[in-house]
């Protein structure tokens, strides 16, 4: 090689980097380690729940406390990510509650859409309460259905509803609480009803007095047949000064069912007892259903004061007293 080349070589090689190349060599560096820290920022945690898990917001949680309990719990790697995504979704005020189900790893921006979406992915549970159900039946009901049921809450927080919590076919995530599931029964009673009250002011009696009304329709009457008949009996009995004398409200008196009722239990003290009271029972025994709050409202007219339901469940009427004692001996004994 020339000598001349190897000193021109030498030159070319000793010859300082431009501070335009040093720039944006720093611009590309800069970009490099965002994106690696957005990779890292958006991509699941390492330690993010291998099993099947589920993550639960309450009602009225803040986006804060949400991103703060995911971050603690190894859901997601940033807060100040989780936080924006969800706001980018309009969802920044108020998080949607109730339980998350999370079979597998996810990125931030699949998990802060799912929650701000408040798509659950959970196979809700599918509840039927009976017409005429008290909450302690409803809350056992929902004990066999529900794991970790906590009937206790449940009855405790739902008893000064009771005939006010919506008979029907509910479908209920696994751990929400006992609370939200007696407000979602109140609030359908509301929906399912409103209408039906509305001619409430054109009655003789208060919205109060027609729920207590239907309640025992609903623990009397054998069908739907039966109801209104029933209903326009027992508004009879009180129209004309008579005791109601109905064995569903002594059996709740006493916590019975009507069948196990003992003759001590009749002479039970209690304000529900309808043996020894006059008038309606002061609340609700039992949660009645759209049919019997109509046979309630529209009670059928006729002479009768007293009826029985024979071994068969068929329903038999007496205009009198002595009608009545004819028709226990005839069917019931």
């Amino acid at each position: 090689m020339h000598p001349i080349d190897s000193i021109e070589q030498e030159k070319i090689l000793c010859k300082p980097v431009s501070p335009e190349w040093r720039n944006r060599l720093g611009v590309i560096l800069a970009v490099f380690f965002a994106i690696c820290i957005l990779l890292y920022a958006f991509s699941a945690p390492g330690d993010f729940p291998k099993r099947e898990s589920i993550f639960t917001i309450t009602p009225g949680q803040s986006l804060k406390s949400v991103g703060t309990e995911l971050k603690t719990r190894h859901y997601i790697q940033s807060r100040f990510i989780f936080a924006t995504l969800v706001t980018l979704y309009g969802a920044e005020k108020e998080v949607p509650s109730g339980d998350y189900f999370f079979s597998k790893p996810i990125s931030v921006l699949t998990l802060a859409r799912q929650i701000a979406l408040g798509h659950h992915d959970l196979i809700p549970i599918k509840v039927t309460i009976p017409e005429g159900s008290t909450v302690s039946e409803i809350g056992a009901i929902l004990a066999q259905k529900v794991p970790n049921f906590d009937v206790n809450s449940f009855v405790q927080y739902a008893k000064p509803n009771e005939g006010y919590l919506f008979p029907e076919t509910y479908f209920i995530f696994s751990k929400t609480n006992a609370k939200d599931i007696a407000d979602e029964m109140r609030t359908m009673f509301d929906t399912q009803t409103n209408t039906l009250f509305a001619s409430v002011k054109k009655q003789t009696h208060t919205k109060k007095d027609i729920v207590i009304m239907a309640s025992i329709i609903e623990r009397e009457a054998h069908g739907n047949d039966d109801r209104a008949m029933i209903s326009g009996i027992l508004w009879n009995r009180i129209a004309k000064g008579m005791r109601l004398q109905v064995d569903a409200t002594v059996a709740y008196a006493v916590g019975k069912s009507d069948t196990t009722l003992s003759k001590s239990d009749f002479s039970v003290v209690s304000s529900y007892n309808t043996y020894q009271n006059y008038g309606l029972p002061p609340g609700p025994i039992a949660n009645p259903g759209k049919e019997a709050i109509l046979a309630s409202l529209n009670p059928t007219a006729s002479p009768y004061l007293y009826y029985l339901h024979d071994k068969h469940g068929t329903i038999h009427y007496a205009r009198t007293y002595s009608e009545h004692l004819g028709n226990i001996n005839k069917y019931l004994k």
